[in-house]
Formats: structure tokens, sequence, C-alpha cells
């Protein structure tokens, strides 16, 4: 009965988080234009921003800093340096997304270059083929973080929850209107939640790990600290390391989900100003988190635990279980987070790029309002297409295949329009005449 029990705690905590996150967004939508609301929206803004840092940067950063030292770091310094230095090219996407009433990138660059469908549809194309194994990796390390802290053998069930329960929520606070582009507070308040709740989560993580660190022997302590030194030698850092900085930078604008999030969500381009340090403030913590939990791994647990999954094992092999439940519970806000509005967005992105060109030909089709619930209906079975096949990729995945490596394939798919978006913002509209 015991071991059962222990083995229930995990999805009990996960569904009622579930239902606290569906009961938030309510009253979010609810009260939305209340002035408490609107003093608050400033801050759900810039906590919304951090759905940039998934399962990736929760569990694969540690992995990273143990197995390679700097390569951990380009994922945290690419943001960092746009918002820092970037924040006139911020406004001025944010300022032309609004004028255009874009509702999506591929939308945004396709209105830009000549109304063009067919720059949108292939933006779209690319995105999706970016996205599904992103977001498989989230389900993966949803099932995987279960089956570690449940006992289970098996994290498939545990995927396939998460998908269905992530595929009606975005179904019903992500599909309210058919007016893609308008604003979702329900949404915003939701993710800007879910940042605070692995933020907490990771920092009580790093905590512990400072404590185990403090606790530990000289000798440990020392034979840790040399091998991290040894990974962060100046001498290893290679080209790969700004490569791969500038593909973050790429990423923090072209993830569908983060301009949905920074350009779509935003009421105005004074959001980004007002959001700038807040979430530069928030990628640094959670950067510089990662170090000692990297190192009280390599002191406290066996040297076959994978890194990846340091976060979730520290807690459990100190018999911590409440805490280790609050990890566990961060490393799901950090997966949930990042798939719901990954498929809000893909999902606007296919029903008006792929599929409304197609139903426009169509004399059924006569007005608005008839168009508009036809688009409400594609992006709802959109969004259950999307993560059905990233479920299937996730059940493909091996269980260590790492998770910075697959994190990349996204990343690199998404820079291939960069260009084109710095363009567009950039440039006048280029109606076709």
């Amino acid at each position: 009965m015991g071991e059962s029990m222990q083995g229930a705690l995990p999805l009990i905590l996960a569904l009622f988080y579930a239902l606290v996150l569906f009961g938030f967004a309510a009253w979010a939508e609810r009260h939305g234009q209340h002035p408490r609301n609107q003093r608050l929206r400033p801050w759900a803004y810039a906590l919304a921003l951090a759905v940039y840092c998934t399962s990736w940067t929760y569990y694969g950063a540690v992995g990273s800093v143990v197995a390679d030292g700097w390569s951990y770091l380009p994922i945290y310094l690419g943001p960092v340096l746009l918002f820092a230095f970037g924040q006139s090219f911020l406004r001025r996407m944010v300022e032309a997304v609004k004028a255009d009433g874009a509702s999506s990138i591929s939308e945004f660059i396709g209105g830009r270059f000549g109304r063009s469908q067919g720059v949108a549809a292939l933006v779209t194309a690319l995105a999706l083929m970016g996205s599904v194994p992103y977001l498989a990796l989230q389900l993966r390390s949803l099932g995987s973080s279960y089956a570690r802290i449940s006992g289970s053998s098996n994290p498939d069930l545990a995927m396939g929850i998460a998908a269905i329960g992530l595929a009606l929520f975005a179904m019903i606070y992500g599909t309210r209107r058919y007016e893609a582009s308008s604003r979702n507070d329900a949404v915003l308040f939701a993710v800007g939640f879910e940042s605070l709740v692995k933020l907490g989560a990771l920092l009580l993580a790093g905590l512990l790990a400072a404590s185990l660190l403090y606790g530990s022997g000289v000798a440990e302590s020392q034979a840790s600290a040399t091998l991290l030194a040894a990974n962060f030698a100046p001498s290893n850092i290679g080209m790969d390391f700004f490569v791969i900085t500038l593909l973050s930078m790429a990423a923090i604008l072209c993830l569908p989900r983060q301009f949905y999030v920074t350009a779509i969500l935003a009421d105005s381009s004074d959001d980004i100003a007002r959001a700038r340090w807040p979430f530069i403030a928030y990628i640094v913590a959670t950067a510089l988190v990662v170090l000692p939990i990297a190192a009280a791994g390599l002191v406290v647990l066996p040297f076959e635990t994978p890194p990846d999954i340091y976060v979730l094992e520290l807690p459990l092999a100190q018999g911590l279980s409440f805490t280790a439940l609050l990890v566990f519970l961060g490393g799901f806000s950090a997966a949930t987070a990042m798939v719901l509005v990954e498929i809000i967005a893909l999902s606007t992105m296919v029903s008006n790029d792929l599929v409304a060109p197609l139903l426009l030909r169509s004399d059924r089709f006569k007005g608005e309002g008839e168009l508009g619930r036809a688009l409400l209906v594609i992006r709802r079975l959109a969004m259950g297409t999307i993560m059905l096949a990233a479920l299937g990729w996730a059940l493909g995945i091996a269980e260590r295949e790492s998770l910075a490596s697959i994190g990349l394939v996204a990343f690199a798919a998404m820079a291939q329009f960069m260009p084109v978006l710095v363009l567009a913002v950039l440039g006048s509209n280029r109606d076709a005449t």
C-alpha cells in the first residue's frame, strides 16, 4: 500500500497543479480588465517571456555543465545579449506586428513580403519540422521525471496523460476566438505563473545543492571543483560557443512560442521596455543556479547517474521526498508551459497559413463568421494532430539521449528564417502591387 501511494503522489500533485492552472487561467480571463490585473500584467508578461526556459534548461543544462562546461552558457547568453542591447529592434518588431495585425511569425513574414502565402506556408513548414522534436523532448522529460520520482517503470502513460491534458487546455483557452492576434490574458497569466513555479523549484534545488556542498568533505569538494574548472578552462571555448550563442539569439525571436509571447501577447512595444531587466534577471538566475547543482551532483551522486537528472536526483538521494516533489513540479511546469504556448502558436500558423487559403477558394464560407468558426475547428484539430505527432516522436526517443542535442535541432531550424524576420522588421511592408 505504501509503495502504491508513493507512486500515486506525483500524479495527484500534477493533476492538482493542472486544476490550479485551469482555475488561474479562468480567473485571469474573467477579470482581465480589472485594475489589479492591469497592474500585474507587465510582470506577467515579463515572466511569460521565460517560457524560453524549458526542460532543456531545467534538466539538460546541468548535463551540459558536467559534460562540456562552456557549452551550457550560450543558451542563456543569447537572450541576455539581445534584450540588453537589442531593445530598439525588439520594440520595432512589436510595433510592426501590431501595425500589420499579424497572428504569428509566419503571417508577419509572409505579409511583409508581398502578402505571400507561399512564404508564410514555408515558414510554417519549417517551424513544424523544428518544433515537433522539441515538443517531444518536453513530453519525454515529463515521462522520465515522473517514472523516476514515482518508481514507475512505464513513463509512456504519464506522457500520454500530459499530452491529452495540455491539448485540452490549449483548445479551451487558446481558441476562445478566431482572431488569433487578439489579447489572451488567460494564457499570459497561466504561463507567467508557471515561470514562477519553475524558477522557485530550481532555486530550491540550488539551495539544497549549496547546503550539500557546504557539508561535504574537503576532498570531495575539491575533486568536483577541479573537474568543473577543467570544463570551464578558457581553452575549451571554441567556435561552437559563438555559433550556439547566435542560434539562441535567433531562437528567442523565431521560436513560434517566443514570437507569440513577445509580439502577439504584447499590448504595445512599451511591454518590452518594462520586461527587459526582469527577464534578464530571470535568465541570469536560472543560469547561475545550475552550477552548484552540477557541483553537488558530482560530489554526492553515484558516478553512473546521468547528469541530466541531477536536479531531481539530489533531493531523492537525501530522502527529501517533499523537496523532490516540488522539484518535479518545477520540471513539470517548465515542460507544460512550453508545450502549451508552442501548440497554440503552431496551430494558428497551420490554420491561417496552410488551411485558410484553401478555405477561401471554396464557396461554402461566404461570411467572415463562417470562416472564423471553421478556422477555430481547424485550429483545435491542428493542436490534437501536433500533440499526437510529438507524442509519437517522444515514444521513440532513447532514454539516454542528450536533451541538449534535441533542443539544438529546433534552434537550428528556426535560425533559417532569422534573416527574413530581420528584413521584415527593418524593411517597409512590401505589399504586392
